[in-house]
């Protein structure tokens, strides 16, 4: 095989056919801008897909990021109500955003650290940490890591990367 050296200039001479034995792809005018729409279009809570990936993620995970906002808001009403007769339909609505996480595929790093946030919610031995929980306080956990279990443990370390990945660390 005919090994090539061929400079970015050089490659825009060659015919298409050429560019293809030599195996040199040519950015068009378009797909430079498609590139650039995309990098200036991408929400804050988007990520780029990884070294070695093959896809381009700019979709936000707006129905998980939604559903955990109302358990959120659902959890302060049910602790400003005294009679526990009366949450049950509170209870009911945040089983439903529950559903709603676990069942959504996460498009981006924020919806899959929710989705381990959710997992928590489960595990934790009290309503305070509960609310930690629903806060999204990393640092409150870490800094009594020794207070909960192996597997609690392993998922804030997975947060804690998740949040590095993505620049939040």
């Amino acid at each position: 095989m005919t090994q090539w050296l061929i400079t970015v200039t050089d490659c825009n001479t060659l015919a298409p056919s050429r560019r293809a034995e030599v195996g040199i792809a040519v950015l068009t005018p378009a797909l430079i801008e498609t590139l650039l729409t995309r990098e200036a279009t991408m929400k804050p809570d988007s990520t780029t897909a990884p070294a070695g990936a093959t896809a381009l993620t700019t979709t936000d995970d707006a129905e998980i990021l939604a559903a955990w906002q109302r358990m959120s808001e659902l959890r302060q009403e049910i602790d400003a109500i005294d009679d526990t007769d009366q949450d049950d339909h509170l209870w009911e609505a945040f089983g439903r955003d529950e559903h709603v996480i676990q069942g959504s595929v996460a498009a981006t790093i924020v919806g899959a650290e929710i989705q381990l946030w959710c997992h928590l919610l489960h595990t934790m031995p009290s309503a305070d940490d509960e609310r930690a929980v629903l806060a999204r306080d990393i640092a409150r956990f870490f800094d009594r890591e020794g207070e909960y279990d192996w597997t609690e443990r392993l998922v804030f370390s997975a947060i804690r990367s998740l949040r590095a990945i993505g620049g939040a660390a």
